[in-house]
């Protein structure tokens, strides 16, 4: 009750300025913590300023973050559309972590959001959606699309024919909430859209 006074208050004072911030964030967030999770999942809905702090150097602590280690909390914090992350030092040196600190993208929704990268172009709407998703790409290679849930569990791929089309994915079956729509190329390029369902 008092985290969502708090919040309550910050979004009636300041708006969009403001963002709920997750400390300690590994993946017992989802479960052990499942009601301030929850106020993170809203304000990631509402703002562009919700935030997590990773609560483990990721090269000193790799094992204290649960399956998947540090990459798997970032990659958790990306789909539910948490654009902000507070890493440790010795991550950013870590030449292992580069890969993952460097390609971690996080878009933020819009009614018709476009990512355009190396020739490859997506277009996803509506937003909010409900029964469908439509997106539309050109990519000269093999993609694969996949629908993460909060908790980073896959509920949806298909990996569509590799010329310019419009597809549309059925959503009915999936429950209100925010998800993230993962496409993944033949070069290995990932691209991390937030979606969200309401029904």
């Amino acid at each position: 009750m008092v985290a969502d006074s708090v919040y309550a208050y910050a979004v009636s004072t300041i708006g969009s300025r403001y963002g709920a911030n997750a400390w300690w964030w590994t993946q017992n967030n989802t479960t052990v913590y499942s009601s301030q999770y929850s106020i993170l999942q809203n304000s990631a809905i509402n703002n562009n300023f919700t935030g997590v702090q990773m609560a483990y150097s990721g090269t000193t602590n790799p094992n204290s973050f649960g399956p998947g280690g540090m990459s798997f909390a970032l990659q958790l914090a990306i789909s539910n559309g948490i654009c902000y992350w507070e890493v440790w030092d010795t991550d950013i040196l870590n030449t292992a972590f580069d890969s993952i600190l460097t390609n971690a993208t996080c878009s933020l929704s819009t009614e018709i959001e476009t990512e355009t990268s190396n020739g490859n172009n997506f277009q996803l709407y509506p937003y909010p959606a409900s029964d469908k998703l439509f997106v539309s790409y050109h990519d000269t290679g093999k993609l694969e699309l996949i629908i993460l849930n909060t908790f980073g569990q896959e509920v949806f791929r298909q990996s569509p024919s590799n010329y310019l089309q419009l597809l549309m994915i059925d959503i009915s079956k999936l429950k209100s909430g925010v998800y993230c729509l993962r496409v993944t190329t033949d070069k290995g390029q990932v691209f991390n859209h937030k979606i969200m369902i309401t029904k």
